[in-house]
């Protein structure tokens, strides 16, 4: 026990004598921050990136060691001018990067779920007209929204394919301060 403590103390203080500066994530092109992006943003054929001279829309953007470059870059709002920018852009002058993602996967579960609850439904309901049984046993529940819940995880995942938005991906939103509650 006492030689945890000793080891634990003798390591708080080498990473003290450090310094601030050796755990930040956006210093530089190898950090972890711009490695996360650099992942994010290996197949995306566009991405929406904000700075001070606005947002632009950036076809075929890629993370490279001086910044981020990219094939063509264009106004997101239609007649505004964003001026000529540099390529690469310097991470130090991007606010945010975002890219589209969809919601197939929320869907799917909802969809999945109200798809169960009228496969249930249905199953009682059929139980109780169909024989002189009142209650279907549990085999038959379960098959009942299992039969529901397949073509209703479906046909969420179908739809929230289709409702596309912007998510942003860098920088990460740091997780919440657990005092400001």
């Amino acid at each position: 026990m006492r030689a945890t403590c000793i080891l634990t103390g003798a390591l708080l203080i080498a990473g003290l004598a450090a310094g601030p500066g050796w755990c930040t994530a956006a210093d530089g092109p190898d950090s972890l921050a711009t490695e996360a992006l650099r992942h994010k943003l290996e197949f995306r054929s566009l991405a929406r990136v904000t700075g001070t001279w606005g947002a632009v829309r950036l076809s075929d953007p890629r993370v490279t060691a001086a910044g981020l470059e990219f094939l063509a870059a264009r106004p997101d709002e239609p007649g505004s001018d964003t001026g000529p920018l540099p390529n690469p852009i310097p991470l130090a002058r991007v606010r945010g990067v975002e890219i589209q993602a969809n919601n197939a996967g929320v869907m799917a579960v909802v969809g999945g779920l109200i798809g169960a609850l009228i496969g249930y439904t249905t199953t009682q309901e059929m139980s109780q007209i169909m024989g002189p049984n009142p209650s279907p046993s549990g085999g038959e529940t379960l098959t009942g929204a299992l039969m529901g819940a397949v073509p209703g995880a479906a046909l969420g995942a179908l739809l929230g394919s289709a409702v596309r938005h912007w998510k942003r991906i860098y920088p990460e939103d740091p997780p919440p301060d657990p005092s400001s509650r």
